[in-house]
């Protein structure tokens, strides 16, 4: 026997595929031929620093079938390789399951003139002896189905060679604590906000341009296929392997055409070798062998989770998967671990789970195949169901914040279990839906939504007198906000079904509706008279919600028809109730009530006291309808503080930004606000000039609901407060109470209307008036209106000097 062969330790890479060959080696010692690595940079240097990193010398490199786990691995095995003292990356993908991967490694790594080690010698001894102490690096790629030999293979080398760093490369990592896990994402797709000129530079959409340009060369984005191409990333969930098989399709296919061809499936997702350097030549065959590992019930379950179209809870899945499959826990664990499910953080204190949307489409057709859809699918609706009934509760309590927006995130859910409803002729069960969601779709600003879905429900048919008279009732309201020409008579014919079938509640609350029109149209004297009878008839039907609404609503009818001691009552009444029932979002509305009844009286302390916290209550941004309203109270406030620059602009910034989200979410103010709102407008014109109102009003129309907001709640500064030197040099013998009711004198007021606007009598309203024009020295109203216009012009003048 001839003496013992050491293996020589070459620092020049190796690429070794293995199959089940005599000798453990494939064809060749691979090379991977390869161009740039788009869009993985950050991930490429995250990894290395993971690998590197003295506590984690075993790094498992998993993500979905097509997300590039080989191509990362390849790029990081030669970039650290010239570093390091050479390393092995080995291919596993020919590889059986106890087919023998130490012995065949061994064999691998041999020295190229065939003498071999004396038998007997074990073949991971001699692969410790191949790597010895230098720094070197194993790649063990396509791991999938050997987890047991990888895990024998890595654990021994790695405390045999103190230097060798083990990278694991697969869609599942093996089961060893001393190894660290390193989840690669897909690419990023184009969001909903990105501009024509940065498209190009998503990575998603530059690896589609590249590969696209392969097989037709000049294929570039243009003005007619920029949206689709964009959508195409989305849809193709940002893999690369998804997007290189796309990209070949474009040599027949337009970006247009593809897209409608994923409407049904998978299937026009094929290429060839000389498309992907992916070991799978389709998206379907990808995705399929990603699922070969799967049991018979874990099978079962994940096709049946298909149903859901985005994230969804621990408790979601226990209502489409039957208690005979796998235990929901322990299948959720599965499928994240295999990578067939991505897992995130819903801020609910639950996780939230989801599939990309290339394995849902492979896995619910795979559902429909196996003939279990429909079944499935009644399953996901009557969950959501249940979901949105129980919410209507939460959504007036203390937790309403948190249950409307997990309603805002199971939209698609919720959308896809109504859609289910209708198109099984079930109207009873989706007009239940719908009703249970309107005051979610009211506070989030969706009433066309609301009304119609109910719409469509009512005429599927099928409803027991009971729902009809629900969706009839809550249709009405939603007519009512939107301003529907057929409004009243809606409510009607609901208040009818509603007493009909012994409905107390549904008929006190057409009654409070009908109140809600005629505020709406501006006559107030009809909608006082219907809301205090609405009030009573909420109480006696034991709602105790529903009657801290009507006189809210009260309220607000008597501040404007000037009674403010009466609506400061009924508003601190209302406020008290809601506080009881834990309804943030009704006593922010009662708040700004009450704020504009203070403002009224002209104690705007308390007024920017009461509207400031009504504003607080609104930032979370989930009562969107009371936003618009609450806005233009606040600038009101800011108008009644006198000539500050400052206050006037924000004024602007606020009443733009206030019609604005009306014209958004289509609720316009009610008629008889206009006119102020109108007047209001215009004072700030006058105040500001033209320019530097534009500005402010540009910069209204622009801003979102949260950002007008905190406008409204930032302090003014203090130097704002202090009269500019110009001021100081218009010195005027007037109040500023009389500078208030000469502006409206200017802006053709009568003096019932000064009065009004103002919170006082008109009888005071006359006297200022008298006084204004003994002072000014005036023998008209034209005159005051001469004197404030000729002043106007004045201070903006002075303005224009001070700030140049």
């Amino acid at each position: 026997m001839h003496a013992m062969q050491r293996f020589t330790r070459p620092t020049t890479p190796r690429f070794v595929q293995l199959d089940g060959g005599a000798d453990g080696r494939g064809p060749a010692d691979l090379f991977f031929s390869i161009g740039p690595l788009i869009g993985r940079a950050a991930e490429l240097e995250a990894l290395r620093e993971l690998l590197l990193a003295p506590a984690a010398r075993m790094v498992a490199l998993t993500g979905p079938a097509g997300v590039g786990k080989s191509r990362l691995a390849v790029a990081l095995f030669e970039e650290l390789c010239a570093k390091l003292d050479g390393g092995c990356y080995v291919d596993l993908g020919r590889l059986e399951r106890g087919a023998g991967l130490a012995e065949r490694l061994s064999r691998a790594l041999e020295p190229a003139d065939g003498r071999l080690e004396p038998e007997g010698r074990p073949p991971l001894a001699r692969i410790a002896e191949w790597f010895g102490d230098r720094e070197a690096l194993l790649v063990l790629d396509h791991c999938e189905d050997l987890m047991d030999e990888v895990a024998a293979l890595a654990r021994p080398l790695l405390a045999e060679c103190p230097q060798l760093r083990v990278l694991v490369v697969g869609q599942e990592a093996p089961h060893l604590y001393e190894r660290a896990l390193f989840r690669l994402a897909p690419l990023p797709v184009p969001g909903p906000d990105t501009s024509p000129e940065h498209l190009a530079h998503v990575p998603s959409v530059e690896l589609l341009l590249q590969r696209a340009r392969v097989v037709r060369p000049g294929f570039d984005l243009t003005d007619e296929n920029r949206d689709t191409v964009a959508e195409l990333c989305r849809r193709l969930d940002g893999l690369p392997l998804a997007i290189e098989l796309a990209a070949s399709r474009l040599k027949l296919l337009t970006p247009g055409a593809l897209l409608d061809a994923l409407d049904e499936g998978l299937d026009c997702l094929y290429g060839s070798r000389a498309d992907t350097l992916s070991q799978h030549l389709s998206m379907k065959a990808a995705i399929a062998r990603s699922c070969d590992r799967l049991t018979e019930t874990e099978w079962s379950g994940f096709i049946r989770l298909a149903v859901f179209t985005g994230a969804f809870g621990i408790s979601a899945a226990h209502a489409v998967v039957p208690p005979s499959a796998e235990p929901v826990d322990a299948l959720l664990s599965t499928l994240v671990d295999k990578n067939l499910l991505t897992q995130e953080d819903q801020g609910n204190g639950e996780l939230g789970f989801s599939m990309l949307g290339t394995v849902r489409s492979f896995a619910l057709n795979a559902l429909r195949q196996a003939g279990e859809l429909e079944r499935v699918e009644q399953a996901h609706a009557a969950y959501f169901l249940a979901v949105a009934q129980a919410a209507e509760h939460e959504l007036r309590g203390p937790q309403q914040g948190s249950w409307s927006r997990q309603l805002t995130r199971w939209n698609r859910e919720l959308e896809a279990a109504f859609d289910f409803f209708v198109e099984r002729f079930d109207g009873g069960e989706a007009a239940a839906l719908a009703t249970a969601l309107r005051p979610y779709l009211i506070a989030s600003g969706r009433l066309r939504d609301g009304l119609d879905r109910l719409n469509r429900a009512l005429a599927v048919g099928g409803l027991t007198r009971e729902q009809e008279a629900a969706a009839l009732e809550a249709a009405a309201e939603l007519s009512v906000l939107l301003r529907e020409d057929d409004a009243e008579e809606r409510v009607g014919r609901a208040r009818e079904r509603c007493r009909t079938v012994g409905d107390h509640r549904g008929a006190a609350a057409c009654l409070h509706h009908l109140g809600t029109a005629a505020y709406l149209r501006g006559d107030l004297d009809a909608a006082a008279d219907l809301l205090r009878e609405a009030a009573a008839a909420r109480r006696s039907s034991g709602d105790a919600h529903g009657h801290g609404r009507a006189t809210r609503d009260l309220a607000a009818v008597r501040r404007d028809l000037g009674d403010l001691a009466e609506a400061a009552r009924l508003a601190d009444s209302a406020i008290e109730t809601f506080r009881w029932l834990g309804d943030a979002r009704e006593e922010a509305i009662g708040c700004a009530v009450l704020g504009g009844v203070a403002a009224q009286r002209g104690d705007l302390s308390r007024a920017e006291e009461l509207v400031g916290r009504a504003l607080e209550l609104l930032a979370d941004g989930t009562e969107a309808t009371a936003v618009p309203g609450c806005l233009e109270t606040a600038a009101d406030i800011l108008a009644r503080h006198g000539r500050d620059r400052e206050r006037w602009r924000r004024c602007a910034v606020l009443l733009s930004a206030a019609g604005a989200l009306r014209g958004e979410l289509g609720v316009p103010a009610p008629d008889h606000l206009r006119p102020a709102l109108d007047d209001l407008v215009e004072r700030a014109r006058i105040r500001l000039g033209g320019a530097a109102f534009g500005a402010a009003w540009d910069e209204g129309r622009r801003t979102s609901a949260r950002r007008a907001i905190a406008t409204a709640l930032q302090p003014v500064p203090q130097d704002a407060r202090t009269p500019r030197r110009f001021d100081l040099e218009l010195v005027s013998p007037l109040t500023q109470r009389e500078h208030e009711v000469a502006e409206l004198v200017a802006h053709g007021l009568t003096n019932r209307e000064i009065a009004r606007r103002l919170g006082i009598a008109e009888w005071t309203a006359v006297n200022h008036l008298r006084k204004i024009m003994r002072k000014l020295n005036c023998s008209s109203r034209v005159h005051v209106a001469n004197w404030v216009t000729h002043r106007q012009t004045q201070e903006n003048a002075g303005y224009r000097r001070t700030v140049s």
